[in-house]
């Protein structure tokens, strides 16, 4: 399919004290797309275009609503994979008493995954990675040659733990060009290679990276010369907040790399506070965080 316009309900924990309900609509085209969310009081606006995202926000960034970065490739996930991922082979199993064919795939970047196709249509039925992110997906209609679910549902150990996606509604169209033109105040974000990595700088870091059971979430847009700007951190408490976005200020960041040039990019990272007295590892400095660390940062 060359276009088509996606739209669909959000609805984040549904049926918890924490529920929100909005809308996203997707402009797709070969070479562009523009994704289009709003809640009653956010609106973000994502455009790829000419290998680059241009981002706008009405807003601070909203850390539940990350897990929709993905979905175009979630929703057609055939064409999602990346030439260079590895697959093994076929195995066929049971998914609530249907067949499916199901695979392990080693994806570039992203590491390890598993999908599931119902082995008649080829359309996907779950798809998870080793970071405990599920979606499941139902209520496939065929719109042109391609297969579209209907509903989907997310389910993941950190952040929400609970994201649906329902009545999604595919039409085959053409945008106007205006459909994918940059508005005024949109800001130019890296989308593809390396993304910006912490240097520890000398000074005090305890806290370290933890996705699993995040106390903060520290964000900041990274320039291509290494600065940094917009430092925002969101947590369990004020002093959390203030602790991790001061101690981030002594340190500074390699940039992020898109096709070998030092480009800017935004980071969002779930931290944690170190407490070597409950029984984690003691505070070493490149734990993690500094260049010579061997461990990379998937963030």
């Amino acid at each position: 399919m060359n276009s088509y316009e996606l739209r669909a309900r959000v609805i984040i924990e549904p049926g918890s004290q924490q529920e929100k309900r909005g809308e996203i609509t997707i402009y797709h085209e070969p070479d562009r797309s523009r994704t289009d969310l709003r809640f009653a009081d956010f609106h973000q606006v994502k455009l790829l275009m000419d290998g680059k995202q241009y981002l706008s926000r009405s807003g601070p960034p909203q850390i539940e609503l990350d897990v929709l970065d993905d979905l175009q490739g979630a929703v057609h996930v055939r064409a999602w994979f990346p030439e260079k991922t590895k697959f093994s082979k076929e195995l066929t199993t049971k998914s609530k008493d249907r067949p499916v064919d199901c695979q392990s795939a080693r994806i570039p970047y992203d590491g390890k995954a598993k999908a599931c196709f119902d082995p008649a249509t080829g359309a996907v039925v779950k798809v998870s990675n080793s970071e405990g992110v599920q979606w499941t997906f139902s209520g496939y209609k065929t719109v042109g040659a391609v297969l579209f679910p209907g509903a989907a549902r997310l389910t993941r150990f950190n952040g929400v733990k609970h994201l649906e996606l329902q009545e999604i509604r595919v039409t085959q169209t053409s945008f106007p060009t205006t459909a994918f033109s940059i508005p005024a105040g949109e800001r130019e974000i890296a989308s593809c290679g390396r993304l910006p990595n912490l240097r520890y700088s000398g000074g005090l870091w305890d806290w370290e990276f933890r996705p699993g059971n995040p106390e903060v979430y520290l964000y900041a847009v990274v320039e291509a010369d290494g600065s940094f700007h917009d430092v925002q951190a969101f947590g369990r408490s004020k002093w959390a907040e203030h602790d991790v976005a001061t101690k981030v200020r002594k340190d500074r960041f390699d940039p992020a790399y898109c096709n070998g040039e030092a480009v800017r990019a935004e980071i969002l990272l779930p931290l944690a506070q170190k407490r070597p007295d409950l029984g984690e590892q003691p505070y070493t400095p490149c734990d993690g965080y500094c260049s010579g660390s061997v461990r990379k940062m998937p963030f």
